[in-house]
């Protein structure tokens, strides 16, 4: 064989071995549908906090009064939503809301009809099931006194806490954090346009509906995430504070981890 002919020759190998991989058939199993019918369990605030954190975030405890989003994980050609116990509660969409006005649970249940893939899935139905305990109550976790530090700052810990007691410039009580931050006491009460406290979130707003600034001290803007790590509840709070206090277009970010202590 010349050395033209064993150019030719090797060539030929390797497009031929290069090729064949993309030339394989790909497996219609490798991500198989799931056969669970999850669903997420949101407020309103639990939406917006997802929305504005790009994050899934559900919780099967939530507060009495607020609407509480029930919504299907996946598309489905059917949906079936019941509330076990109470023959006459039905649904028939891909997502729905209700409201609790006193605390209570409820045991919610989601059949999702599909068209069967046997090919993937030995014996499978095409009907997919879940079923998951709903706790309503009428107070969020994190009440008590916290011990953390900013991130930026860790050898200077601090603390705050989190209560509920009348405003000083109202009638009605409202959810209100204490030294946090920069030693301020802040209130946080629903406004037309939105609410600020969930059963595990806490929203600092720098602004209310009608776009008037009411905050004081450095004005945090962001997010208070509360959950459980064992026996102890932890904070991790993600916001802005303006410094000095009137400067809108440059915000400092800041982030505080903390863990109850109280």
């Amino acid at each position: 064989i010349n050395f033209q002919n064993f150019v030719l020759l090797a060539i030929t190998f390797i497009c031929t071995h290069s090729c064949k991989r993309d030339d394989a058939p790909q497996n219609p199993c490798a991500n198989p549908h799931p056969t669970s019918a999850e669903f997420t369990v949101q407020d309103d605030l639990m939406k917006r906090y997802n929305s504005e954190t790009n994050s899934t975030f559900s919780c099967d405890t939530q507060l009495t009064g607020p609407d509480v989003y029930f919504t299907s994980k996946y598309d489905y050609d059917t949906y079936t939503w019941t509330i076990i116990g109470d023959p006459n509660y039905l649904k028939s969409t891909k997502s729905f809301s209700l409201w609790f006005q006193n605390p209570g649970y409820i045991d919610v249940m989601l059949i999702g009809k599909r068209a069967a893939d046997t090919r993937c899935i030995i014996n499978d139905d095409g009907v997919d099931t879940m079923i998951r305990h709903i706790v309503f109550v009428d107070s969020p976790m994190y009440y008590g006194r916290y011990y953390g530090y900013e991130v930026s700052k860790p050898d200077k810990p601090y603390g705050f806490e989190v209560g509920y007691a009348k405003i000083p410039t109202s009638n009605s009580p409202g959810f209100y954090t204490r030294y946090f931050p920069d030693s301020c006491t802040t209130y946080l009460q629903p406004s037309p346009a939105q609410m600020y406290f969930s059963y595990r979130l806490i929203n600092y707003s720098l602004f209310d509906s009608q776009g008037i600034r009411y905050l004081t001290c450095s004005s945090p803007n962001g997010w208070a995430f509360f959950g459980k790590n064992g026996g102890d509840i932890n904070v991790d709070i993600k916001y802005r504070i303006l410094n000095p206090p009137d400067d809108i277009q440059h915000p400092i970010q800041q982030h505080y981890i903390g863990t109850r202590i109280h």
